[in-house]
């Protein structure tokens, strides 16, 4: 875990995640303004769930927040494309595509080119079906678009309109 910024004279961050001791992010003597600290689970964690206790000294006064048990969600990674099959369909649209690659739990939408393809379906964070959108002769570069990012355009996530 790290510190930045302030929070009063002392705080700390006490993670108790399941199956393990409390293991704890302290920086005494913080000073001034709003502060974050993120702090990484410890190996033995067996899930994604911690009881979050947030403790501060101010003024000589202790004060802690209890917010209980919490779930967490994965922080996603950047979507990944590594195959786009069939890489190739017809101009017209309406090729069943199947993309296989990573992060795309969180998918909204997958693009070939500037346009949208269309029934998506997030089979899992490796697979996703779509249908291909109408597009121009050629090779046009396919995208998945996630709200923590899209996907970045290479050889293996590419469809060729015919």
């Amino acid at each position: 875990s790290h510190y930045a910024g302030g929070g009063g004279i002392g705080w700390a961050i006490d993670i108790i995640a399941t199956g393990c001791p409390a293991s704890t992010a302290n920086t005494p003597n913080g000073m001034g303004g709003l502060w974050t600290t993120p702090v990484q689970a410890p190996a033995c964690s067996t899930g994604p769930t911690a009881d979050v206790q947030i403790t501060w000294t101010y003024a000589g006064q202790d004060y802690m927040i209890d917010l209980g048990t919490i779930s967490g969600t994965p922080a996603s990674a950047t979507p990944s494309v590594t195959l786009v099959s069939p890489p190739t369909g017809s101009a017209a649209g309406g090729t069943a595509v199947t993309i296989t690659g990573t992060g795309f739990t969180s998918a909204t939408s997958v693009q070939f080119g500037a346009n949208a393809g269309t029934s998506v379906t997030v089979v899992s964070d490796t697979q996703i079906t779509v249908t291909s959108p109408a597009g121009s002769v050629g090779v046009v570069p396919v995208t998945v678009v996630t709200p923590t990012g899209n996907s970045t355009a290479g050889p293996t996530a590419i469809f060729t309109y015919s």
